[in-house]
């Protein structure tokens, strides 16, 4: 829930490609960055790069508030059926 927390409040965000939600929440360059779990050399290059212009880490920001503005309870309820409603799917087909 951090990144969603940053993102809300209008923050680039760079994580690790272990955060579960990278895939859906990062999108690589635009608003934030993925970088290798471990790797202190990607992570310091990433993090000067969304410093080193205001323009560019204030855009970028703007860009992690939109797109987590359509994250809400009503999309992550929508999201736990439709995966629940999948997996049953699934299941059935297995008898």
């Amino acid at each position: 829930m951090v990144v969603n927390e940053a993102m809300a409040s209008g923050l680039a965000v760079v994580v690790s490609d272990q955060v579960g939600a990278s895939a859906d929440l990062v999108s690589e360059g635009h608003n934030g960055f993925v970088v290798p779990v471990g790797d202190a050399a990607a992570l310091s290059e990433r993090l000067v790069e969304v410093l080193s212009s205001d323009e560019r880490r204030l855009e970028m920001g703007r860009k992690s508030r939109e797109m987590i503005s359509h994250w809400d309870y009503a999309a992550s309820v929508r999201g736990f059926v439709d995966a629940a409603n999948c997996a049953m799917r699934r299941k059935g087909r297995k008898k």
